[in-house]
């Protein structure tokens, strides 16, 4: 099955439709997840928040302490644009994102400036509204796959 593609299955406009509502509800969560605060270190019982803005635009860099999370993005993205198409997004892409949202639990060390770095201590409610999309994200397209599975086999 090429990507995006649904095996020749029969769509409806209704479906397309909730799949185009399901990428706006995508979105509005992970714009959402950029008003409240995300990761937090701790040092001495206190927790710093990292401000969103350097979790979006530099969390690229977190793949050198082995925090792979940020580059779930890349497939949240290529996941919504398959659904606002009104495609269903691939299993792959589907787990792809969601395991990598998922190395986001890894034990890190995160740096705040050149001279401190402190451990990751705190998931807050901008993390686990992102979080969901990924999993979200996963659930369509494990849905969309199950669909295909089920409308193509035949009835006895």
């Amino acid at each position: 099955m090429v990507a995006g593609q649904n095996s020749g299955l029969p769509e409806t406009p209704r479906v397309k439709a909730l799949r185009r509502a399901a990428a706006g509800l995508i979105v509005l969560l992970w714009l959402a997840a950029l008003c409240f605060p995300s990761l937090g270190t701790c040092r001495d019982g206190v927790t710093t928040w990292f401000d969103n803005s350097t979790v979006l635009f530099f969390g690229w860099a977190g793949a050198v302490s082995g925090m792979m999370g940020w580059y779930a993005n890349l497939f949240l993205c290529r996941c919504v644009y398959f659904l606002a198409s009104g495609r269903v997004p691939t299993l792959t892409m589907g787990l792809f994102t969601f395991l990598l949202a998922c190395s986001s639990f890894v034990p890190a060390e995160l740096a705040h400036n050149e001279a401190t770095s402190e451990p990751l201590c705190a998931w807050g409610a901008g993390f686990w509204l992102w979080f969901g999309c990924a999993g979200a994200a996963f659930l369509l397209a494990i849905h969309g796959a199950l669909h295909v599975a089920w409308a193509g086999r035949t009835s006895p």
